[in-house]
């Protein structure tokens, strides 16, 4: 015998769907940093600081959840499996949306 077979070297095959979940992947990550430099860019201009700016953030904030509440109750069902009623007490209640409001206030926000 002259020694042992060799076997020809195999070259990795990737599903096309892995290809296009990695794709995906990569142009998911590309936006979020895109995202997160342009976060940095308004800290950085310092408007930030100003009342009026994080007034209307959690305004924004506040429309969100109520705008959005099905769908996070949805969510936290699926991922968590809780209740809706558990997940509002956790996760969305009220004494968050009235905490937030007081910080709302004018002579707060100064």
């Amino acid at each position: 015998m002259n020694g042992p077979s060799k076997k020809p070297r195999r070259t990795a095959y990737v599903p096309q769907f892995i290809e296009r979940d990695m794709e995906e992947e990569t142009e998911a990550l590309e936006e979020m940093e895109r995202e997160l430099e342009e976060m940095r860019e308004c800290y950085r201009s310092g408007r930030t600081m100003e009342a009026s700016w994080r007034k209307s953030q959690l305004k924004g904030l506040l429309r969100l959840l109520r705008e959005r509440e099905e769908e996070i109750f949805r969510a936290l069902h699926q991922d968590l499996g809780k209740h809706p009623a558990e997940a509002y007490r956790d996760e969305v209640n009220l004494d968050y949306i009235g905490r937030t409001s007081f910080l709302m206030r004018d002579s707060f926000m100064h």
